[in-house]
């Protein structure tokens, strides 16, 4: 009987110490969120220009120019989004 007496508070030890979890793991996350946003915005304007110059160039058929606009338009989207996360993780 004194093994199950020894098991159960090392049970109940091991709960209270997953109860007490630091903030560094969370401001760690919000940093490493930010900067993998940071750098998906960085390859999507790296992506726009070069849609936006191969509309300027004008060398499409009136499909190839519909679809690229309708993908700028989508990219132009995800820019916004990214924008609105990293703006409400650097809020918290």
């Amino acid at each position: 009987m004194g093994k199950s007496k020894e098991s159960s508070t090392s049970k109940s030890h091991k709960k209270s110490s997953k109860s007490h979890k630091s903030d560094a793991p969370k401001q760690f996350d919000d940093i490493s969120k930010v900067s993998s946003i940071n750098r998906k915005q960085t390859e999507l304007a790296r992506v726009l220009q070069i849609k936006c110059d191969m509309i300027v160039q004008g060398n499409l058929s009136y499909l190839e120019y519909i679809e690229l606009r309708d993908e700028i338009r989508r990219l132009n989207a995800m820019k916004e989004i990214y924008s609105r996360k990293i703006i409400s993780l650097e809020n918290l």
